[in-house]
């Protein structure tokens, strides 16, 4: 996907001031800033929230005692390795 953006000089300056530092082409320093946005969990599926991971498993509105959807022990929730 090509994504075209208006930078202000100095946000320009800014972005080629981090390439040259760290020997990258300042199109890099911009993904690696989006990929640190909001690092995904793995385990997740495409396009899956944590929230929705957890809703999944069935662990959203666990109560001490009340069991699990599907019949397993709360302390057997993977899938979020």
């Amino acid at each position: 996907m090509t994504i075209t953006i208006d930078l202000t000089p100095e946000q320009e300056s800014r972005i080629s001031a981090e390439a040259r530092a760290a020997g990258i082409a300042p199109a890099q320093v911009v993904l690696r800033l989006i990929d640190d946005l909001h690092p995904r969990p793995t385990g997740l599926l495409p396009g899956e929230t944590l929230l929705d991971a957890f809703m999944r498993l069935g662990a959203v509105g666990a109560v001490e005692g009340r069991p699990r959807p599907d019949g397993k022990p709360w302390s057997e929730c993977e899938g979020l390795e």
